[in-house]
């Protein structure tokens, strides 16, 4: 069966990873060049490309323009800490949801986040992870946004770079992470139709499959 671009990026992460482990690559040391990973993991370029990107905002390598590929981190270390922002995400959410009045939301309002969701579903459709994770934050952040209250958008803007290095980290490591993409077209049916009660309880179901989360 043909894997799709989405499933190929995880499957070359996850060999990439292998490699740094069973070859003990150390902090400093480089990865082999794109040819030779090509040949090596039998992928073509874009594929390689976009898991390098995973792996560089999950701060396991770093690019260098004409030095290549360097080992910043060979383990995953996602720490309690970490998962704190995402229960804080989470608790900005439900009350960001609790305040919505969907009679005050305009047409337009609801195109644009619509539009959003439709991106986000794209780039995971298509593998491009990087701005798959771009819009999928900015559509929960859009969702925050529409209770109106610039302390819960204030708070939100103040972890989204957190959010995102950590929601990297979890996608760089294939079977940790659940993209749930229906129960966010859901969440948006929802929200659209004043069902906060039912949008809560989709909300809630959103999360991580990783020590016990959904």
């Amino acid at each position: 069966m043909k894997l799709n671009k989405m499933t190929l990026t995880n499957k070359t992460v996850n060999n990439i990873e292998q490699y740094i482990s069973d070859n003990h690559l150390k902090k400093g040391d480089k990865l082999p060049t794109e040819k030779e990973m090509m040949q090596l993991f039998n992928v073509g370029r874009s594929t390689l490309r976009e898991a390098i990107k995973v792996l560089n905002y999950s701060d396991i390598v770093e690019s260098i323009q004409g030095k290549g590929t360097i080992i910043k981190s060979s383990l995953f270390d996602i720490t309690k800490s970490q998962r704190k922002i995402r229960d804080l995400q989470k608790m900005i959410e439900l009350q960001a949801l609790k305040e919505i009045d969907v009679s005050s939301i305009t047409e337009e309002t609801w195109l644009n986040l619509k539009e959003t969701l439709i991106l986000r579903n794209k780039y995971l459709e298509e593998g491009d992870m990087q701005n798959y994770l771009k819009f999928d934050l900015n559509y929960h952040k859009s969702i925050v946004d529409l209770a109106e209250n610039a302390f819960l958008s204030k708070w939100f803007n103040e972890i989204y770079d957190l959010l995102f290095t950590y929601l990297s980290k979890l996608l760089a490591e294939p079977g940790n992470y659940a993209h749930n993409t229906e129960l966010h077209n859901e969440l948006y049916i929802y929200i659209k139709n004043g069902d906060i009660d039912k949008a809560i309880e989709i909300n809630n179901q959103l999360g991580l499959n990783i020590e016990g989360e959904i």
